[in-house]
């Protein structure tokens, strides 16, 4: 379970996903697949990205709030054209203003 150690991932960012109500947001616990760069979650899509290269990769997991958030795994400025930059673009195209699109990277338009 994503909350089932306390310890912290070493992710940037903090999160109230497992604070008790009431309790300020705490980071990410190494439990959090997602969060965890040494877990399997993240050695799988690694392994894949190598595997299936020059084809994108794409890891997919839930967040509370409405819409889609996105990364290319920095938090560095991009292009219009990069892949992070033509998903976000596509995906607000087509999604309804209940469903933003956000994400981590400078240059989506995000």
């Amino acid at each position: 379970h994503r909350c089932s150690d306390g310890v912290p991932s070493g992710c940037d960012g903090v999160t109230r996903m497992c604070a008790k109500p009431g309790a300020p947001a705490a980071p990410y616990p190494r439990s959090d697949p997602a969060h965890n760069h040494q877990g399997a979650f993240h050695l799988v899509h690694v392994t894949l990205a190598y595997l299936l290269a020059p084809d994108a990769v794409v890891a997919l997991h839930g967040q509370r709030d409405a819409g889609v958030s996105l990364s290319d795994g920095t938090v560095g400025e991009v292009d219009a054209g990069s892949a992070v930059a033509v998903l976000a673009a596509g995906l607000a195209a087509r999604l309804p203003p209940s469903e933003p699109v956000t994400a981590c990277n400078w240059g989506t338009g995000r």
